[in-house]
């Protein structure tokens, strides 16, 4: 986007708040922090509700299964818990009721950049470190170029989705486009289909997902999301954490099931480092919750309320 056009994102505390009329946060109850390992007080892994099966929230055995595994290889006790939405998601790391988390892209930058988490490993997907986002159209579509889509209506996922939202803004500047928030990609893609968008913007690389569409346009890539752990927590818990992880990837038993969870392959060590363009591109893009690019209003949005309530459920 036009840095002419952005502005800086505002605190998560005080806009997710405002805009979702609630407060954001799982529970209060301080922890003993000398007792987090115990089963009475666990150490716990946050995943992002969109970490499952399709984009949708993990069924609670496999879950269960997950804490499991990594209680079994860190040695004390370590549970799993979805977030019930993105907001509760990133406030677990200021409530401090998350100790660990494999959040989305945007939920990790957003966290590190209110309560200082720390990027340990990085998600792999078929192998690969980062991914694509594109905007999709019928193949038999009479646009053929992005600057075709002004005044069109495009499917989004959410306020929250990197690659069905914040990439492909990025290729949209200085245009009028209508938003229809759909929660989920394969919602997006079906939309589409189904003619009830122009177009659709969701993640790249899975030709079998878009048979019968044509890609207008591909964006830049950006780094697989990280496992990353609160600021404050024990070092020696986080590491051994971190290395249950990795040893689970490595099973066969371990990477079938952490596959059938999220779609994940393994994990590569990473730190912060490697977030750094992407937190760059946040800034620039200066979006805001309540439209698509802030300053100018440069992309139109014409039904984000609706999107917003549909994250609380």
């Amino acid at each position: 986007m036009s840095h002419s056009t952005c502005v800086r994102f505002p605190s998560v505390g005080l806009t997710l708040v405002v805009l979702f009329g609630v407060s954001a946060t799982l529970g209060c109850n301080k922890r003993d922090s000398t007792s987090i390992g115990t089963a009475g007080n666990p150490v716990v892994l946050v995943v992002s509700p969109t970490h499952g099966p399709s984009g949708h929230k993990a069924a609670p055995e496999t879950l269960g299964q997950l804490g499991q595994a990594l209680t079994s290889g860190a040695g004390f006790t370590v549970e799993v818990r979805a977030a019930a939405n993105p907001v509760a998601a990133i406030e677990a790391f200021g409530n401090g009721q998350g100790d660990l988390g494999l959040l989305t892209l945007m939920e990790f930058l957003l966290a590190r950049q209110e309560y200082g988490v720390e990027a340990r490993l990085q998600v792999l997907r078929g192998g690969a470190a980062s991914y694509t986002a594109q905007v999709l159209v019928k193949e038999d579509s009479p646009i053929t170029a992005v600057d075709g889509l002004r005044g069109k209506t495009l499917a989004f996922v959410d306020v929250f989705s990197v690659s069905g939202y914040l990439l492909p803004a990025t290729l949209l500047t200085g245009m009028d486009v209508k938003a229809e928030f759909t929660g989920s990609h394969e919602a997006s893609l079906g939309a589409l289909r189904a003619g009830r968008v122009d177009a659709a913007a969701t993640y790249g690389g899975e030709p079998t997902r878009t048979v019968g569409l044509r890609a207008l346009a591909t964006t830049r890539a950006v780094p697989n999301e990280p496992v990353f752990v609160r600021k404050g927590l024990d070092v020696q818990k986080g590491n051994a954490v971190v290395a249950a992880l990795e040893k689970l990837a490595a099973t066969p038993q371990g990477a079938a099931l952490l596959h059938q969870w999220a779609g994940l392959d393994g994990f590569r060590p990473i730190t912060d480092d490697a977030y750094a363009d992407a937190r760059t591109m946040l800034r620039d893009v200066g979006r805001r919750l309540e439209e698509a690019v802030p300053g100018g209003r440069s992309i139109v949005v014409s039904n984000v309320p609706s999107a917003l309530q549909s994250l609380r459920d």
